[in-house]
């Protein structure tokens, strides 16, 4: 399998799998990937005072544009789209029609510049669009670096749709490809979406012998979750109790009081209201974008099977609300048990070894359904509207003060930004989408969706995208007002 150079760039296109909404790199005839059937170009020499990409407005929303005057940064200088394949994306069409002067070269086709003098010679900007890491001549991470760093070139990258894991990738990269790791303002990170976590703790008098085993659960999955995420605790017997309302993680001083705090209150077992609850507790935040209930029980619930099923259904189907459970009973086959884990969609545990619990509850909180972005369309939320980044781009504001970009996205990879630099999008539950960093002369940007119009098709074609796009390419070129 190819090694990617994606999105978050030479070394980080190991992106899930993205929903394609346009079969492929292509786009519709009436709209701006529509040049996406543009053929690459070969260098020109470094003393060469023309090329038939070149055009004399700037960028989207300039004011001399009939004058055919130098308005901006954009329309002076030159970028070089590097791709994979064989034929070009057209993404250099499409900067084209918003007035840069682009062109795109396939890997293979042409030999690449050898120093980073003559890059800088030809090129103010580079752009690694869907580049396979072992088609790169050897050496040209550092190459790249020092473009960057002490020429003061500019450098995007976007990425592609492989199923790679980034981390398997990006870690595995050897000593060779050093450069290339420091260059990137990201890093190889596994998507960690937030969530938000009940523990329905059953604390009926035939549990008053496993306290301490419910307590060693607690704390597992406790020590298990990441510090975007929150927890809640609610015991019940009779009747339910909310021990610990959803807490951050970060806040674990108040959570691990209430573990502590957990006795037996004895009495008989009644699920269907403590399930009720906790639903209605987790649908109520908006701050989370995955919802689970733990039931930690020893079974043998005291009222009719359809009542807890239905309340174990209803979060759901209705509310997207999944349900395991941790069963603590010598008896470890009942299937009574593991048909309504079944039925929350969630999985269940047997055993009362603590040993085993911790590792089955460190387990049980990062599967992948738990953690994993689920393809749905969302907005990119923005971290500064007043960012010159955002200069034209449309956006809403929500009832929260958040703003998020008018056009939707469908995918992105897995990363997180380097301390030094600036995220400008996100994925609203924390995963950067759009991160730039200063570094020495130059400045690096990387998108962590493509650019070609799969995952990004509305985006490309909404309100707002490609402006943000142009804007983004206008910011990495040297002598920009934004760099």
């Amino acid at each position: 399998m190819k090694k990617a150079f994606g999105f978050v760039a030479v070394v980080l296109s190991f992106c899930m799998a993205l929903s394609a909404c346009m079969g492929g790199k292509g786009g519709s005839a009436d709209s701006s990937l529509a040049a996406f059937s543009d053929s690459a170009a070969s260098f020109p020499s470094s003393d060469s005072d023309s090329s038939e990409d070149s055009l004399s407005a700037g960028p989207a929303g300039s004011d001399n544009e009939e004058t055919g005057d130098s308005v901006s940064v954009g329309a002076e200088k030159k970028i070089l789209i590097l791709e994979s394949g064989e034929t070009a994306s057209g993404l250099s069409a499409v900067l084209q029609t918003e007035g840069f002067m682009a062109e795109t070269v396939l890997l293979g086709d042409t030999a690449l510049p050898e120093t980073p003098e003559s890059l800088y010679d030809l090129y103010d900007q580079v752009i690694l669009n869907d580049v396979f890491l072992e088609e790169l001549p050897e050496g040209f991470g550092e190459i790249l670096y020092s473009y960057v760093y002490d020429f003061g070139g500019g450098l995007l990258t976007a990425g592609d749709n492989s199923d790679v894991p980034m981390t398997e990738i990006y870690d595995g990269l050897g000593p060779e490809n050093a450069a290339l790791k420091e260059l990137l303002p990201v890093e190889a990170a596994p998507v960690q979406s937030s969530l938000g976590l009940i523990l329905l703790v059953d604390l009926s008098g035939s549990m008053s012998f496993r306290v301490e085993l419910v307590k060693q659960a607690a704390q597992s999955c406790l020590n298990a979750l990441s510090g975007r995420d929150r927890m809640g605790i609610m015991t019940f017997s009779l009747d339910s109790e909310l021990l610990c309302p959803l807490t951050g993680v970060a806040e674990s001083e108040s959570i691990n009081k209430a573990i502590e705090e957990m006795e037996a209150q004895g009495g008989g077992t009644i699920f269907s209201a403590g399930i009720t609850r906790a639903g209605e507790l987790l649908e109520a935040e908006t701050d989370i974008y995955k919802r689970h209930i733990l039931l930690i029980t020893d079974g043998a619930p005291g009222e009719p099977q359809e009542e807890y099923f239905a309340a174990t259904e209803n979060n759901y189907r209705q509310k997207g609300i999944t349900m395991s459970v941790l069963l603590l009973a010598q008896d470890a086959g009942d299937s009574v048990m593991e048909q309504l884990a079944e039925a929350g969609g969630g999985t269940i545990y047997a055993d009362e070894q603590s040993d085993y619990i911790a590792m089955r509850m460190n387990e049980e909180l990062n599967r992948p359904e738990l953690r994993e972005y689920g393809g749905e369309p969302f907005r990119p939320l923005i971290s500064d509207p007043d960012s010159p980044l955002l200069e034209g781009v449309e956006y809403t504001t929500d009832e929260r003060g958040r703003c998020f970009m008018t056009p939707e996205l469908r995918g992105f990879c897995g990363a997180a930004a380097k301390s030094d630099a600036e995220v400008i999008l996100s994925w609203e539950f924390g995963a950067p989408l759009y991160v730039r960093r200063a570094l020495g002369k130059g400045v690096v940007g990387s998108f962590l969706f493509d650019l070609y119009g799969g995952g990004s098709a509305q985006f490309l074609t909404g309100a707002g995208g490609i402006q943000f796009v142009c804007n983004a390419v206008l910011d990495l070129l040297p002598g920009s007002s934004q760099g």
